[in-house]
Parts: structure tokens; C-alpha cells; sequence
């Protein structure tokens, strides 16, 4: 309550972090509401791992209605916030449609099924500013990915795809490597974590020879590798793009 007291007032403050700080719902609500009705300054916020007890996703819908009035915010993430397929269709279509300044989105951890695909599909294809996407760790799974890949080719602005960790296997990552050759824009792709088989391992070695011919980087956090003519993935460093040894297998990469 206080910070969002502050926030009404407060003209110069630019990054505000209270991940993982236990804000409860009605602090959320007051932080969503300062930064929809009158701070202008604010660019920046992390408010991740809020203490939620409610699945009515009250604080979804007050971040949207954020989204859609203010014109500042370029950074936001939302991460391990109890979201669920509803919620991202809330956040979608009456939030980050109408919003123009958002570059980063950061959605990871949340409770996202294949049922938020179509939600996903209509932000990456009306929505011509972000940058940045982060929807690690969810439960997108084949038919989310699908409708993700699928919305590929008419974006042209995003740089940054993250969906490691969404149990994706042989269908929605066949998918996402065939849409990703008609894309240009996307120069990092995190896939780790998600059920490559040989066809899609097939594919992204194809797709990532592809893209090295034709100049354009595309950098994964995963690396496709032939031993006896038979073609495995392996888990990768972005910062140095080296494979991880078993030391630094679990290590966080900060991208």
C-alpha cells in the first residue's frame, strides 16, 4: 500500500522490483491502479511471486486495464503468478492490444495451457512492439505451440522467444522449426527442457544450418549434434553458446 501510495506521487522513480517480496491482492491492485490512473514515470517493474489466494485473477484484470491507459511502461514482468488460460486471454484483448509501449513480457512459471495458444497467437501477430517474450515453464504442450509457430511469420519485431520447459514434443516443435525459416526477426529461441525426437532434432539442425547460410543469426539455447549418423539436441550456454558441462548443467543463465 505504501508503494503504490508512493507511485501516485512520484515522478522520477524508473525500475521498481518487489519480486518475490509476498505483495498480497490488494497491494497488487494498488500498485496495477497508481500506475493505470496517474504515474507516467514508472518503466520498468518486476512484481513476480505476488501472495495470491484467489483463482478469480483480480490482479490479471488490473493489470490490463493498466496496460491499456498507460503509454510509459516498457518492461513487465508477471512471472509465477497463478495465471491461467483465462487470465492471458484478459491480459491479451483488453491490455496489451491496445498498448504501445511494452518491449518485454516476461510470463514465465505460470499455469498456461494449450488453451492460451490462440491468446499467444493474437499477441505475437497484432501486437508490433515487443521485443522480448518469456513463456518458460508453462504447460503450452503440441496444440500451443502450434498456434504460437503458426504466428510467426507475420510478426517482425520480435527478438527474444522463450518456451523451454512447456512438455512440447514432436508436433509442436516440427511446427515452430518450419514457421521460424519465415521468420526473420526472432534472434534467440530457448527450446530446452521440451521432448525432442529425430525428425525435430532433424529440423532445427536443418533450420540452424539454414539461417548460418543466409546470414542471419539465430541463436538457441539448445544445439543439434550427429554421432553414427543419428542426430541428438544438447543443452547450451547462450552467453558463450558452448555446450553445458554436468557441472554448469543447472547453472541460471542470465540472457
Amino acid at each position: 500500500q505504501a508503494i503504490a501510495k508512493m507511485l501516485r506521487t512520484n515522478n522520477t522513480l524508473k525500475v521498481l522490483d518487489v519480486g518475490n517480496c509476498e505483495v498480497g491482492m490488494k497491494s497488487l491492485v494498488s500498485i496495477a491502479t497508481s500506475l493505470n490512473e496517474v504515474n507516467r514515470s514508472l518503466l520498468y517493474l518486476d512484481i513476480e511471486n505476488p501472495r495470491l489466494y484467489s483463482i478469480q485473477e483480480e490482479g490479471t484484470l488490473h493489470f490490463a486495464r493498466m496496460l491499456a491507459s498507460n503509454n510509459v511502461i516498457k518492461g513487465l514482468k508477471l512471472g509465477k503468478f497463478d495465471m491461467r488460460d483465462h487470465g492471458i486471454l484478459t491480459l491479451v484483448s483488453y491490455g496489451l492490444i491496445n498498448n504501445f509501449t511494452l518491449t518485454m513480457l516476461d510470463l514465465r512459471c505460470n499455469v498456461l495451457t494449450e488453451e492460451a495458444g490462440d491468446a499467444l497467437a493474437r499477441l505475437i501477430t497484432d501486437n508490433s512492439i515487443l521485443t522480448s517474450l518469456n513463456l518458460s515453464s508453462n504447460r503450452l504442450k503440441d496444440n500451443g505451440a502450434v498456434c504460437i509457430a503458426n504466428a510467426l511469420p507475420y510478426n517482425s519485431t520480435l527478438k527474444k522467444l522463450d518456451m523451454s520447459h512447456n512438455t512440447i514434443e514432436e508436433k509442436g516443435l516440427l511446427a515452430l522449426a518450419d514457421k521460424m525459416r519465415q521468420n526473420t526477426s526472432v534472434v534467440k529461441l530457448n527450446l530446452w527442457g521440451n521432448h525432442f525426437a529425430p525428425a525435430s532434432s532433424a529440423a532445427f539442425l536443418n533450420l540452424l544450418e539454414n539461417k548460418k547460410a543466409d546470414k542471419l543469426t539465430l541463436r538457441t539455447d539448445f544445439e543439434p549434434y550427429t554421432v553414427n549418423d543419428k542426430i541428438y539436441v544438447a543443452k547450451v550456454d547462450l552467453v558463450g553458446n558452448k555446450p553445458h558441462d554436468a557441472v554448469a548443467f543447472h547453472r541460471l543463465v542470465a540472457t
